[in-house]
């Protein structure tokens, strides 16, 4: 939220100026992580060609102890190789986010003079996730939300009530 000041002029009229910008932290910070958590998602969907070939080349990869449902983790292998979550390694991720959001730059110098350890800051941001394993998972979540709109209410409705009678609940 930002505050203004309205100044009366000289000869008339109000000049407003911006005096102070508050925030509401918890909010913020929650709605910072969101938004760039979506910007990262986007620029390696945009970019993953690259990007995996870079990261893999010089060993940026790491893995990740996060939960990946089977069927995300069936389409992510090949037929030779199960795939195993992963995510980047987080030096090379802060310099990404660092170029995606430029005004996060006060806050990432900050949080690396007070916590060196860029794992810590990554955590914190909570962008140690696999990409690829996101990206898959809202492709399913865009088949399974399809599937759902392909039947109006009134249809499954309908549906439902077939099966009642069929199985003797309604008469």
């Amino acid at each position: 939220r930002i505050i203004y000041a309205k100044i009366p002029l000289k000869y008339g009229g109000i000049k407003t100026r911006h005096l102070v910008s508050t925030m509401s932290l918890p909010q913020d910070l929650e709605q910072l992580k969101k938004e760039l958590k979506e910007k990262w998602l986007e620029h390696f969907k945009l970019n993953q060609d690259w990007i995996i070939i870079w990261v893999t080349k010089n060993g940026l990869w790491r893995p990740t102890q996060e939960k990946v449902e089977d069927e995300i983790l069936e389409s992510l292998s090949s037929e030779s190789q199960k795939y195993s979550p992963r995510t980047l390694q987080s030096d090379f991720l802060i310099g990404f986010i660092s170029g995606l959001e430029p005004a996060l730059y006060s806050l990432l110098k900050l949080l690396c003079i007070t916590s060196p350890n860029s794992e810590n800051i990554i955590n914190a941001l909570e962008l140690n996730f696999d990409p690829l394993v996101e990206l898959e998972r809202r492709k399913y979540t865009i088949e399974d939300s399809k599937v759902f709109q392909e039947f109006p209410v009134s249809e499954l409705d309908d549906i439902r009530e077939q099966i009642k009678l069929q199985n003797g609940e309604i008469t």
